[in-house]
C-alpha cells in the first residue's frame, strides 16, 4: 500500500494509501531507492462492478492504463511505501507487467483484490454486529434485519 501523494486523508488525519503493483526496485543517479510501480486508478472509486463486487473485508481496484492503452507507472521513492500486503490480479500474465491492453472494456477486467489484514477482522465484526442492531431498532415492522429469528 502506498501513498501516491494526493491531498486525500483518511478520519485520523493520515493520507490514504492505495495498492500497486512493484515491478523492479532501484537506485536512481542521486543515490535514491525507488520502486517502478503499476498503479491503480486511485482517483476513481472501487471497483463495485462485476459478481465479486466490494465487502467490508474485500476491495477491487481497477489497475490504471494510459490512452494508448499501456500500463500507467510511476518511479516513487521506496519511503512512499507504507506497507507491503498480498493483493490478487483477476487476470495474470506470464510476465510481471501486463501487455498493452486498448479496449476499455478489457480494461475494466484488471482489477487487484486487497483484504483487509486479519487484526481489523474483530473490531470490523464488532461494528458490524452493533450495525445489524442498530438497523433492527429502526426497521418499521416487516423485520427485515432481525437478528433473532427464533423470537417472533
Amino acid at each position: 500500500m502506498m501513498s501516491f501523494g494526493s491531498e486525500e486523508e483518511d478520519a485520523g488525519g493520515q493520507p490514504i494509501i492505495y495498492p500497486a503493483k512493484v515491478l523492479a526496485l532501484y537506485e536512481d543517479g542521486e543515490g535514491t531507492l525507488k520502486a517502478l510501480v503499476h498503479s491503480v486508478e486511485y482517483k476513481t472509486a472501487t471497483n463495485v462492478e462485476g459478481p465479486f463486487g466490494d465487502s467490508r473485508l474485500v476491495k477491487h481496484y481497477r489497475l490504471e492504463f494510459q490512452g494508448n492503452g499501456k500500463p500507467r507507472m510511476y518511479s516513487v521513492p521506496v519511503d512512499k511505501i507504507r506497507h507491503v500486503i498480498v493483493a490478487y490480479e483477476a487476470i495474470r500474465y506470464a510476465d510481471p507487467l501486463v501487455p498493452r491492453v486498448r479496449s476499455l472494456v478489457r480494461q475494466k477486467e484488471h482489477t487487484m483484490m486487497t483484504i483487509l489484514p486479519r487484526s481489523q477482522w474483530a473490531k470490523l465484526f464488532v461494528d458490524w454486529t452493533k450495525e445489524l442492531r442498530d438497523r433492527r431498532n429502526t426497521v418499521n415492522g416487516d423485520d427485515k434485519y432481525r437478528l433473532d429469528w427464533s423470537t417472533t
